[in-house]
């Protein structure tokens, strides 16, 4: 009889429906989403990021120290005055995010001259952890009502809700606690009268976020297989697909709206004549041309042979013109050439046609005011003839650009921020004749600065040119800092460190091994679509991060002046007794880079043109050292 009842008891379960799995994203959110923010599996995530050399590094008892430092500050000042304000710890919800978490943004364009209406959710779920998370929501519900916060209780497809409304002061309030120092200590007592509604509930495991009702409904409607269109069926989502495979958390915003929206404000304005230029602010952003863009995206990655990063502007072919069209570059080789030094930490080339990205910035002007570009024609064709009357700036300057952009940089020569800032570095033009592009520059130079500040010299049977740069002037109030150019090996090669610039014009024969030697650079490459796809980049993160710890533990004070101009550096009363920088980042806790620099490698970056856009991947293979 037991064995019966039993029997018919697991019956009964199984026919009873189980708990559905919580949609994938694309499915969850409805089709007027045009923004979001995922991670597909966040239990996943944390086990990738634990993995990775970051989350080793993070773990590792020669930081511990360092970090126990920022994390106890960090948890005193800004995370432990925010639960205060909102009545929760962060600490019971941290377990529950297990599942996919996702933030994403509703848009619906504005009537006549309304504004659009924008909506915002977030989606959590807690996977197994439901009936804690359950438990979680009714203990902060009391809180709210001990705190005296007014509850309102809504049922949305039988599902019960609570909102409550924080108030523009309620928001301020949080601000200052968590940022002291942050707000105009002269700003208005003026009571603010702005409210924003926040709905929390539940459905199932999944935790749900938002500020308006309908959004809500919405997905509690996709999430039981309702008939409300799913983000997967709008086309401009579904051309990024590619982007979103196998990663860990991806983004993606729809711009095609939200720039029509833009367009419609602008429009209005200049209609009103509100706007800024004397030319309509909407013809401008037309000219611009950033409305091709339909969409961006961008995914990370990983695997035990290293990390990536994706990035793509979705703008077709057709579509492309403004900057668009004159950023475009060339599908050609982009790797480092013989001569770039294996000792340069940094290092990007960039197969950019001059001459056609000339001719789309001339459109470009031109189709925003004719006034304006015929003012910058008359410039160039006047600039060098008061020592050649034949001279053509354009001509000999834009007439001799190449298709080659070439930037690398070295190690600072000493461990001080003002270096670290400005390290040595050196920008290549390519020119099919680089000798009358430098004498175009040179003639050009009459148009920045005055010509008796102009100084050549010769080196090495070539003519440097060196100017002062327009920079912000010293204490003394005069400029101190200047660039100067030469010709050389097909390139004009510009620097502000005339050292650098000296090194390449003697050749390659100072530098025995090229950086195209680089142990692994070539492996790298094929992740991020070779070196032939016309942007190409490195950089030696175990060097420059070596360079950036030793410089911030010898030279902490220039950076301390720096932290103390942002709202976590300031007082946020006048006496307050603070250690500054040093109670978020003590650098002097920090071990000998030695002992940590298993744990940093290098980084690839390669961009390629498609018919439907631009895609940019970074990649970072793991350290040897880390290996298994």
């Amino acid at each position: 009889m037991k064995f019966k009842i039993a029997w018919m008891a697991a019956l009964v379960l199984a026919a009873l429906p189980a708990s559905a799995a919580v949609p994938p994203p694309e499915q969850l959110l409805s089709s007027d989403t045009v923004a979001m923010l995922a991670v597909p599996d966040c239990a996943k995530y944390q086990e990738a990021f634990a993995a990775s050399p970051w989350g080793q590094l993070w773990q590792d008892t020669e930081i511990k120290a360092f970090k126990d430092k920022l994390v106890n500050h960090f948890q005193e000042t800004v995370i432990s005055p925010l639960e205060k304000q909102l009545g929760v710890k962060f600490a019971d919800y941290a377990e529950l995010v297990r599942g996919e978490a996702v933030f994403a943004l509703t848009f619906k364009p504005g009537e006549g001259e309304s504004a659009p209406d924008v909506g915002w959710c977030l989606l959590i779920d807690s996977k197994d952890k439901s009936e804690q998370l359950k438990k979680s929501l009714e203990d902060l519900k009391k809180k709210w009502v001990d705190a005296g916060k007014q509850l309102k209780s809504e049922k949305i497809r039988e599902i019960e809700f609570t909102s409550v409304e924080f108030t523009g002061d309620d928001l301020t309030s949080m601000v200052k606690k968590a940022f002291p120092g942050g707000q105009d200590k002269e700003e208005s007592d003026e009571k603010s009268t702005n409210k924003v509604t926040v709905i929390v509930g539940q459905s199932g495991s999944l935790l749900m976020i938002g500020d308006n009702a309908k959004g809500l409904e919405k997905v509690l409607a996709r999430q039981s297989g309702g008939q409300v269109p799913p983000l997967a069926e709008v086309p401009e989502y579904q051309s990024n697909q590619a982007v979103f495979r196998d990663a860990l958390g991806f983004g993606w915003i729809n711009l095609k709206p939200i720039f029509a929206e833009v367009k419609k404000a602008l429009a209005q304005a200049g209609a009103k004549g509100q706007g800024p230029m004397p030319v309509k602010p909407d013809k401008v952003f037309n000219a611009l041309g950033v409305d091709g863009i339909k969409t961006l995206s961008y995914s990370i990655s990983a695997s035990p042979e290293g990390s990536q990063g994706q990035f793509f502007i979705n703008v077709s072919e057709a579509d492309r013109k403004g900057l668009i069209k004159i950023f475009s570059f060339e599908s050609k080789t982009a790797g480092p050439p013989p001569f770039a030094p294996a000792d340069a930490v940094k290092f990007n080339r960039w197969r950019l046609d001059g001459q056609k990205a000339w001719a789309s910035l001339k459109n470009m002007v031109t189709e925003i005011s004719p006034e304006l570009s015929g003012i910058i024609q008359m410039g160039l064709a006047t600039a060098g003839k008061d020592k050649d009357p034949n001279f053509d700036l354009e001509k000999s300057l834009i007439g001799n650009l190449g298709d080659d952009i070439i930037v690398y940089e070295k190690s600072p020569k000493d461990f001080k921020l003002e270096s670290l800032s400005s390290p040595p570095s050196l920008i290549l033009i390519g020119s099919p004749n680089a000798d009358a592009l430098a004498q175009a520059m040179f003639a050009g130079s009459s148009l920045a600065v005055p010509p008796n500040q102009v100084k050549q010299r010769e080196f090495v049977g070539r003519k440097i040119t060196s100017l002062p740069l327009p920079a912000m002037p010293n204490s003394d109030g005069e400029n101190d800092k200047t660039i100067s150019f030469a010709s050389g090996n097909g390139y004009v090669a510009l620097s502000t460190d005339e050292a650098l610039l000296e090194e390449y014009l003697r050749g390659t024969g100072s530098n025995p091994k090229p950086l195209s030697d680089f142990a692994g650079l070539k492996e790298a490459s094929q992740k991020v679509g070779g070196m032939e796809s016309g942007l190409w980049g490195f950089e030696n993160q175990a060097e420059t991060i070596r360079i950036a710890l030793e410089t911030l533990k010898k030279d902490a004070s220039s950076f301390e002046h720096l932290f103390n101009l942002t709202p976590l550096g300031k007082n946020a009363e006048p006496g307050d007794d603070k250690e500054g920088l040093k109670a978020w980042l003590d650098f002097s806790l920090l071990p000998p880079f030695e002992k940590i620099s298993k744990y940093f490698s290098f980084v690839v970056y390669g961009g390629t043109i498609q018919a439907d856009g631009f895609s940019f991947k970074a990649y970072s293979p793991t350290p040897a050292g880390l290996k298994k």
